[in-house]
């Protein structure tokens, strides 16, 4: 089982953590977990690799991939990543070969929009709940400097995204601006599992 691992650091790092199972012979061995690592910066390539029951791990056949954009996080299914003005969701194929593009949404054209901006150092981020079926975009450092939104987009299952609303926070003189600590600087990560697998 696959219990949890972390990406950070400039160049990227991958802490992998099994538990203490009896590992099967090496003909056995099964897939656990896809594994998508982003190097080279928010735009750079997404190296996949499949995790095997025996903790060792295998390139997925095409990886890297080249997305061009900022790892979201995934499901079984689907991709997600985020780019400077536009959410998108891309296809996974059942070896975790990272497909063509499903579908993307231009988060600016929703209420919350004013509050980001696709020149902003920090640039737009998003994460995706742990159902897979929710995203959500953190906007701030746009037009006035005056607020922050959090947008939340319903995953649909052809990929498509639903705008389900926005929760803005006026940033007032002296004010804190929202965060949330896998935001930021830090380089993205997903995983995603087959159904036969448990994480906790």
């Amino acid at each position: 089982m696959l219990l949890a691992f972390r990406v950070s650091g400039l160049a990227g790092g991958l802490a992998f953590v099994s538990s203490l199972a009896a590992v099967p012979p090496i003909s056995a061995q099964s897939a656990l977990a896809h594994i998508y690592v982003q190097s080279a910066g928010n735009a750079g390539p997404v190296y996949g690799y499949t995790a095997l029951s025996n903790g060792q791990f295998t390139a997925i056949s095409g990886s890297p991939f080249k997305p061009g954009t900022k790892i979201v996080g995934g499901t079984g299914s689907k991709f997600f990543t985020i780019g400077k003005s536009l959410l998108h969701s891309y296809a996974v194929g059942s070896n975790g070969a990272l497909g063509s593009q499903l579908s993307q949404v231009g988060f600016f054209n929703y209420a919350g929009g004013s509050c980001g901006s696709s020149t902003n150092a920090v640039g737009a981020q998003a994460a995706l709940d742990h159902t897979g079926k929710t995203a959500y975009v953190l906007l701030q450092g746009g037009g006035d400097q005056l607020c922050t939104t959090y947008q939340t987009y319903n995953v649909n299952s052809d990929g498509s995204f639903t705008f389900n609303g926005d929760s803005q926070v006026s940033v007032q003189s002296g004010a804190i601006r929202p965060f949330l600590p896998f935001w930021g600087t830090r380089r993205s990560h997903t995983l995603t599992t087959s159904s036969a697998s448990t994480i906790r």
